[in-house]
């Protein structure tokens, strides 16, 4: 079974929460045509556009309960605006929503459902669905054990920088599963995961990184760090203006 680092940071279910609030209200048009919201929108609008049926406002309110940002931390109450703005096909309720699925937090554990919400979020391209549904074919966790396709989701979720994957597609390849082994390649993901990967974790990736090159010929080092520049130099060109 192949190894994946998932690194999900989500807290602990907690129990003897109250239940869900009230179904929304009906949707006032133009509320929601005229509505912006961000991580920075106060509690209060937040609930007041969810309610109205604003997936947006649906998404991140499941985001306030789960981590507790403003409001108590409730993962049922999460669950339950993460499944609304899923149900309007938001890409960041269907991912959020799966792993709450793949962890039991909230609900009972139900791999086959999340990864199905994960692959309708990264046939949107999700890359964290995408990561997500790589990680449940690596253990067969809701879908067939396929290692195949547990590259070929890495590698969709890798290139659009996402560390996790592409430290997870950098050790398909040097290990050779799912893919040729290919200890370049398996080089240059590992260090593009070690570049972008949050302060907290950086020094494992960069433990991964300098044990494959520990083991590779300086030749190869200097060729899997000129790739790397290079991908991240096309990558940066693709990124849109701020």
């Amino acid at each position: 079974m192949m190894r994946v680092v998932v690194g999900v940071a989500v807290l602990s279910a907690l129990v003897g929460m109250t239940a869900c609030s009230s179904p929304p209200s009906e949707p006032e048009p133009a509320d929601l045509e005229a509505a912006v919201v961000t991580t920075d929108t106060d509690i209060a609008t937040l609930r007041r556009l969810a309610n109205q049926g604003n997936p947006e406002a649906q998404y991140l309110l499941g985001d306030r309960y789960q981590y507790g940002k403003g409001v108590v931390p409730d993962s049922t109450e999460a669950v339950a605006w993460y499944q609304r703005a899923a149900d309007q096909g938001l890409a960041d309720g269907q991912a959020s929503l799966a792993i709450m699925y793949e962890l039991g937090l909230g609900v009972e554990r139900d791999y086959a459902y999340a990864a199905a919400l994960n692959r309708t979020a990264a046939d949107q391209g999700h890359p964290l669905a995408q990561f997500h549904l790589g990680w449940a074919y690596a253990g067969g966790r809701g879908v067939p054990q396929d290692d195949a396709q547990t590259v070929a989701w890495f590698q969709k979720a890798a290139d659009q920088g996402l560390a996790r994957a592409q430290l997870n597609l950098g050790f398909s390849y040097r290990d050779g599963q799912g893919v040729e082994q290919d200890y370049v390649d398996a080089l240059t993901w590992l260090n593009l995961a070690s570049a972008r990967a949050v302060v907290d974790l950086q020094s494992a990736y960069a433990g991964d990184r300098d044990a494959l090159a520990k083991v590779m010929t300086p030749e190869q080092v200097v060729e899997a760090q000129a790739r790397a520049a290079d991908w991240q130099a096309a990558f940066e060109t693709r990124q849109p203006e701020p």
